[in-house]
């Protein structure tokens, strides 16, 4: 009998290493040391210093993130100080050097003793005035090097580490906007009137209105980084996130697979399926792919995505084995990878028949906004609303 717990007990910290968790912690979850429901795990987040009631996000193209290190090519493309992120899921996704082969990872931030500056919408490069530094990373310099700081949060900053797609016609358009404020009434465009900082000004302006606002920190220390779903083991201080489900090919689930975890994990779990990352070989490197898989390991289904530039998943070649069709197991994993990302899932522009009604029955409500901001055009109204009807018609 005892033999067998130990075995038992062996599986379970072997299962939690795979999942991405260092074999000290995992051996006092498995030992009951360290309770893994939400509420136990947030509480010894917000013991040890984290801010459980915002999600930060990281983007890289570098690979998968298991283990924060200050290693600047892990971190980001510029070689800045420290660790960056944004609780802009979209500017996040522009940290990494080509952002259409990026992943955004939603993490947790223990800020400790840190510094916060306004910047008022304005550009990192271009501080307020009054402030410790010339740019972000010069401020962050400073803090970490000479003010012994823990992070530095920087609120309402415009911080891209990369172009975005359609900024430059909109900036063109806030150009003409800041020429015609500089000279006056009766003033005729022309773009050669403008300086540098001009430009600068109308791309600031342009990436704020295709993002959105951001309030982004930089942390100096890996420890104070953590996955959502991290154990927050307070005898472990090293830079491993604890868990990220969708790192490394590992499947996504591990915690997930327990009463305690996220709703649509454990609603996957209880049907005897979970979600595994994978590549698909038809994919472009930019495109991820998570299948639905039984018991046995078998595959039943699953879909592609593609980070769009304002941080959500879009979806599409989506697939599911004949005999689960109209389950809501494909609704399950769409939830669940949500859950775990901390992204919204778009449908695709273009939809089969049966995609678009899974996508009416999912969410009616998006769908039709969608349609009438012109998102399926290729489709007749009447055909659209013939599929909304069918979709949302009760079953006999």
């Amino acid at each position: 009998m005892q033999l067998s717990l130990f075995k038992a007990a062996a599986n379970a910290v072997e299962e939690l290493v795979e999942a991405g968790f260092p074999k000290e912690v995992a051996e006092r979850i498995a030992s009951g040391d360290l309770p893994m429901d939400d509420a136990s795990r947030m509480a010894r987040a917000r013991e040890q210093g984290f801010d459980t009631d915002t999600v930060y996000y990281h983007g890289t193209d570098k690979g998968d993130i298991n283990e924060v290190t200050m290693d600047p090519p892990v971190r980001t493309n510029d070689g800045s100080y420290g660790f960056w992120v944004s609780d802009n899921p979209g500017t996040a996704n522009t940290y990494a050097t080509d952002y259409r082969r990026a992943r955004v990872y939603p993490l947790l931030i223990n800020k400790g003793k840190g510094e916060s500056y306004d910047y008022g919408g304005g550009s990192w490069g271009n501080p307020p005035e009054g402030l410790p530094g010339k740019s972000t990373n010069d401020i962050a310099r400073g803090a970490f090097n000479n003010r012994e700081m823990d992070s530095v949060e920087f609120t309402d900053i415009v911080d891209v580490a990369s172009s975005l797609p359609g900024e430059a016609p909109l900036a063109r358009k806030y150009l003409k906007k800041v020429l015609e404020e500089e000279h006056g009434d009766g003033y005729i465009f022309n773009p050669k009137d403008a300086t540098s900082a001009d430009y600068g000004k109308a791309y600031t302006m342009a990436r704020r209105e295709l993002l959105g606002p951001s309030n982004n920190v930089v942390v100096r220390d890996p420890s104070q980084v953590r996955s959502p779903i991290a154990a927050f083991d307070p005898e472990y201080k090293g830079g491993n996130i604890m868990g990220g489900l969708l790192a490394g090919g590992v499947g996504l689930g591990a915690l997930g697979q327990s009463d305690e975890a996220d709703a649509s994990v454990a609603s996957l779990a209880a049907r005897g399926l979970r979600l595994v990352e994978g590549k698909s070989p038809a994919a472009t490197p930019s495109d991820n792919l998570f299948n639905i898989v039984d018991g046995q390991g078998g595959k039943i289904g699953g879909a592609e995505f593609y980070v769009t530039p304002d941080g959500d998943l879009s979806a599409y070649n989506m697939r599911l084995n004949p005999e689960h069709r109209g389950s809501g197991i494909m609704s399950e994993a769409y939830d669940a990878v949500e859950e775990i990302t901390g992204r919204m899932i778009e449908p695709s522009d273009v939809l089969t028949d049966d995609g678009m009604k899974f996508w009416i029955r999912r969410d009616p409500s998006r769908m039709r906004e969608l349609q009438q901001g012109g998102r399926f055009d290729h489709l007749e109204e009447d055909l659209f609303d013939s599929l909304f009807e069918e979709a949302l018609r009760p079953k006999r």
